[in-house]
Parts: structure tokens; C-alpha cells; sequence
């Protein structure tokens, strides 16, 4: 939920009424089964220990808050599942929550201005203890430092679970703790990780994070470890099947109220089964002696930093239209690019000629965009040339703004062709460096000459038709005066 959504213009963040030195905060609360209300409370200046933080983000726990806002928290565990900064009392009326990313605007002068993670309920401003916030990695997006309490889950989990290198392990239940629990067992070197789900559109995501997956109807069987996430009967009883002999089940569903139903009988005893229950209240038994939550908390947002994890646009609105409106945006910068270099280029005073270079440099242009065109057709080919090259994209570009300084020496020139060479040469460092190493559009795939056959031919057609004519229609210079194939 994003920090002051459904707010009136008058309410928005930044335009609070003011009450002296108070504050007007609007928090959500439940109120009664299914049903919320935005509350608002005075909110006083921080004091000694304490920090006012601007609410950016603030993420919604599916599982517990929905048992949360359906009342459904048994009388016994009232006291044990209160979040930490929780106003109220179970089971109604209660602001509850746990995943709050802000930035801080009044407190420590080392805390101004930097981007924090709270343990707080859904509250567009709040005053927090300042042990309590902890910094966010650069890197990592607001929106995604809302995952740190899922990921501490599944990282207590993985302890608890005494998971290893080389370990088949299933998870049951592709929602956000299963997968971040495959994402971390995935990273085991070795480890054998699938993501069983009922919802196949759940494929992409496990997937990308690593993890192979499956239907609950074809769930792999003898895994040395399971966890189940699905908060289901009907999971956990898959979980059990999957098991092999004498394997670790981890349970981390909370069932709230809720009577589950779990299948003991059949092989769970001759499989001499392990049933262990996962929660993040406290730190693993495995770790409790030298972890604290602090630190347990600050290795959760680190592991954030994953390039995997990178994944929030393309998730929410699909990767067809996420591809579409860059295509779209991308073409339409590309004409104002080229607008702007040809008015430029008219306005009288406004593009001197820095330098000017001899003629035989253009001669030396023409020689280099053949390799740049075939490079440019080998991006998007599996071929030998892209293999040898690894990013030809990167390398056209670069060859063919290189190219073009060599050939024209006023303003204009040097600001488009020198913007794209300094762009290319920056983007190559950075995919050095980048542990995803993107590929281009074919990702890992590779070719054989077949493919360098094809980048050869249409590359050089492309140079051909652009040397005869294109090239003049495009960008009103004509690289060799005269000569035209296209009528």
C-alpha cells in the first residue's frame, strides 16, 4: 500500500494541518470483520531516541492480515501476535502491520533524509524508536525494502530447516514467503529447488528466481526437504507426498483460528516423517546465541539487493506491455533526438564547428558502419558473432558514434554522437559488474555461422540500402553525394 493512498488533496503528505508543534497522522485500522477505516491522531514531535518518519511504502501481509482483518486470531495467541508497534487490542478495533518503508524527516542528524524500514503499522507519518529503523541499501527501491519481514521469514526459515548445498527441496506454495524461501534455497550450490503451485501463471516468477516448478498433480516426489507456504489443507497434505523417507517438513502457514485437517496416517509414520513448525517471532534456536532480530533484520534487506528480485514493473503489468511502452517511449525519444539535432544544426550562431576534420575521415566512417550494421543485425541473431562479442548492441552503438565524430566536428555532433559513445561505454562497464550479465534480447541463447551468416548478409544490406538513399530521406545527409537506390 502505498504511503498516503486514498487520501483527499487536502490530506496529502506534505499538506497535513498542523496543531502547533502536533501533527494530524492518518493510520488504518480493522475495525470489525472485513471491514477498515482510515483514523486520524495527533502526532507529537519525536523525543529523545525517537525519529518521525515520512511513510513512502507500507506492504500488506496477506496471511496474517487477512486473519487479522477476519478476526480470526485465536484468544490464545492475543498477546504472542501482537506486531510490534500495534495500537489495540484483539480482536477489534487494532492498527496492525509490519512492513513500512519512509524517510526520515525530523530526528538524528545521521537518520535525516535516509530511506528506513520500520516494523510499523499502516500510518502515513509515524514516530518510531530509532533502534527500530533500519537503513535501506542503496540499490534497493522503497517499494521493495517492504519485503524485508517476508524475507526475514524466509531466511528463519531456511535456518530452522538446516537446508545445504546439493539438498532436492520443494516448496509448496508460490505466494510472496514461498518464493522468497526458493529464492534463497536456489542460491545453494547444488541444491535442486521447485516451486509447487496450483496457479501455473506462478511459472515466469519461480522461474526467474531460480526455482523450477510444478503443478500440485506432478509435484517431484523423495525431496530431502519441504516447505509449505500455502497455508492449505490440501498443501500440506501435497507436502507430505512430496516428502521422501525421513525428510523435513517446515510448516510456516498460520492457520489463525482455522482447523486444519493433516494426514498422518498412510507412510508419514514408516517414513519416519519430520513435522517442524517456522516462525519468525524468534530468531532460529540455530542462530538465537549470536543473532539478534537487528541483525537478523539488516541480512533481510541485504539479500533484497538481488537482481532477481528486480522484477516489480514487469510483474504487476506484464512483460508484453512493460516491452510495448518502452518500444513505444523509446521510439518516440529517438525522434525528438533527431528533431533536436536537425534544428540545431539550422539555427544560425547556435552549432559552431568545434573542429574540422580532414576529408579521408569520412572515408574511414563509411569503412567502420559496415561492421557496426552487422553487429547491430547479430543483437538480435543467435549467432558465433554474438557469442565472441557477448552485447554486438553495445558495440554497434559504439562503433557508430565513434564513427560519426570522426566525420563531423560541429556542436550538434558532438553532443548527440558523443551522448550515445559515453552512454554505450558506461552501459558495457555496468553490465561487467552486474551479476545478472544481461544478454540482450535472446538472454543465454547461442548460435552457430548459420546465424553469423544471416548478421553478415542483412547487415550488409542494411549498410547497402542506407549508403544508397535511406540515410538522406532519414537525416537529410547523404554519406555519398549523388548516389541513391531508391529513387
Amino acid at each position: 500500500m502505498a504511503g498516503g493512498a486514498n487520501m483527499t488533496p487536502g490530506d496529502k503528505l506534505g499538506k497535513r494541518r498542523s496543531l502547533g508543534k502536533m501533527q494530524v497522522a492518518r493510520a488504518l485500522w480493522y475495525v470489525r470483520p472485513s471491514v477498515v477505516e482510515l483514523r486520524t491522531s495527533p502526532l507529537g514531535p519525536p523525543g529523545p531516541g525517537e525519529a518521525r518518519v515520512r511513510t513512502l511504502f507500507s506492504g500488506i501481509s496477506r496471511g496474517t492480515e487477512r486473519l487479522v482483518s477476519q478476526g480470526a486470531v485465536p484468544r490464545s495467541e492475543w498477546q504472542r501476535m501482537r506486531a510490534p508497534l500495534q495500537q489495540g487490542d484483539f480482536p477489534f478495533p487494532v492498527k496492525y502491520g509490519y512492513c513500512a518503508t519512509g524517510t526520515v524527516e525530523d530526528g538524528p542528524p545521521e537518520l535525516l533524509g535516509r530511506t528506513v524500514f520500520c516494523l510499523h503499522p499502516h500510518q502515513d507519518t509515524f514516530v518510531a524508536p530509532v533502534d527500530m529503523l533500519v537503513p535501506v541499501p542503496d540499490g534497493i527501491s522503497p517499494r521493495r525494502a517492504t519485503l524485508a519481514a517476508n524475507m526475514e521469514t524466509a531466511l528463519n526459515a531456511l535456518w530452522d530447516a538446516a537446508a545445504g548445498p546439493g539438498d532436492r527441496i520443494v516448496v509448496i506454495g508460490a505466494g510472496i514467503v514461498g518464493l522468497l524461501v526458493a529464492h534463497l534455497a536456489a542460491r545453494l550450490p547444488g541444491a535442486e529447488v521447485t516451486i509447487v503451485d496450483t496457479n501455473p501463471a506462478r511459472r515466469t516468477i519461480a522461474e526467474a528466481l531460480g526455482a523450477a516448478f510444478a503443478l500440485s498433480s506432478s509435484a517431484p516426489q523423495d525431496a530431502d526437504l519441504v516447505f509449505h507456504a500455502s497455508a492449505s489443507g490440501e498443501g500440506i497434505a501435497t507436502a507430505i507426498a512430496t516428502a521422501g523417507p525421513e525428510a523435513t517438513i517446515v510448516e510456516l502457514s498460520w492457520y489463525g483460528d482455522k482447523v486444519v485437517v493433516v494426514p498422518l496416517g498412510g507412510a508419514f509414520h514408516s517414513r519416519r516423517l519430520k513435522l517442524v513448525s517456522s516462525q519468525v517471532g524468534q530468531v532460529s534456536a540455530t542462530r538465537r546465541p549470536r543473532w539478534s532480530c537487528r541483525r537478523r533484520l539488516e541480512k533481510a534487506l541485504a539479500l533484497l539487493t538481488n537482481p532477481a528480485l528486480r522484477r516489480s514493473f514487469t510483474d504487476r503489468f506484464g512483460e508484453g506491455t512493460y516491452k510495448a511502452a518502452f518500444s513505444i517511449v523509446s521510439a518516440i525519444g529517438l525522434v525528438l533526438i533527431v528533431l533536436g539535432y536537425h534544428k540545431l544544426q539550422v539555427m544560425p550562431g547556435k552549432n559552431p564547428v568545434l573542429y574540422d576534420p580532414p576529408l579521408w575521415m569520412r572515408h574511414v566512417t563509411l569503412a567502420l558502419m559496415l561492421p557496426a550494421m552487422i553487429l547491430l543485425v547479430a543483437a538480435y541473431v543467435p549467432s558465433n558473432i554474438r557469442d565472441k562479442v557477448r552485447h554486438p548492441m553495445l558495440a554497434a552503438v559504439k562503433i557508430w558514434a565513434f564513427s560519426h565524430l570522426l566525420a563531423n566536428g560541429d556542436l550538434a555532433s558532438l553532443v548527440l554522437f558523443g551522448s550515445f559513445l559515453a552512454y554505450a561505454v558506461f552501459d558495457r562497464i555496468s553490465l561487467k559488474r552486474r551479476s545478472e550479465g544481461g544478454r540482450g534480447p535472446l538472454g543465454a541463447r547461442t548460435g552457430g555461422v548459420r546465424g553469423d551468416v544471416i548478421a553478415v548478409v542483412v547487415g550488409a544490406a542494411l549498410y547497402v540500402v542506407l549508403l544508397g538513399g535511406l540515410h538522406g530521406r532519414l537525416f537529410g545527409v547523404e554519406p555519398i553525394p549523388g548516389w541513391t537506390l531508391l529513387g
